[in-house]
């Protein structure tokens, strides 16, 4: 992708982001967004058709992310692998403090937190079925989803506390006990 389109799009999706922790992501129009992103709404109009295609782009560029991350989880390494995917996804989040703001703080966070919870119950079904043969969607689902849901509200709660007492550390081990509870019991 040619580097003046790159930065170009960067912009309107973090002017789109910090609109979207200043005020109501439904009040966000185009104007909006192409002033905040110092842009003439033409420049936007090329990328972008409306608001909403911002948001839909933000989304599959988190849910990009998080998938390179949870390709390297490892099922039969729980706790190392939960450690690591965890380790590295926060990482990415404090360098990138327009995105994390948007994740944790925004109006839109309801709905991103929600599509988070989606993709991580589907990619921990479909890695434990490459991994057990024997198991059943129907009877995976459920405890994945409520598993998954658990993780990512701890997750995002902890991120919203400023200076939270519980390290990164005991939340981890919090996680990866409920995690190893959860996966021990469907895979047996």
């Amino acid at each position: 992708m040619d580097k003046r389109i790159l930065k170009t799009t960067t912009n309107i999706k973090n002017a789109f982001m910090q609109l979207a922790t200043e005020g109501d992501v439904n009040k966000i129009t185009v104007s909006d967004i192409a002033e905040k992103a110092m842009i003439n709404r033409s420049t936007f109009y090329l990328h972008y058709q409306d608001a909403q295609a911002v948001s839909l782009d933000i989304e599959k560029d988190i849910s990009d992310k998080i998938a390179r991350h949870f390709k390297k989880f490892d099922i039969y390494n729980i706790y190392n692998s939960t450690f690591d995917m965890f380790t590295r996804i926060t990482d990415e989040l404090d360098k990138d403090i327009v995105l994390k703001k948007y994740l944790v703080f925004s109006s839109d966070s309801v709905r991103m937190v929600k599509k988070l919870k989606e993709f991580f119950t589907e990619t921990a079904v479909e890695t434990l079925l490459s991994s057990f043969k024997n198991l059943d969607k129907n009877d995976i689902y459920f405890p994945l989803n409520f598993a998954t849901a658990g993780i990512v509200e701890n997750y995002i709660t902890w991120a919203r506390i400023e200076n939270c007492e519980r390290r990164f550390e005991e939340l981890i081990s919090e996680v990866v006990a409920y995690t190893n509870f959860i996966i021990e019991s469907i895979t047996k």
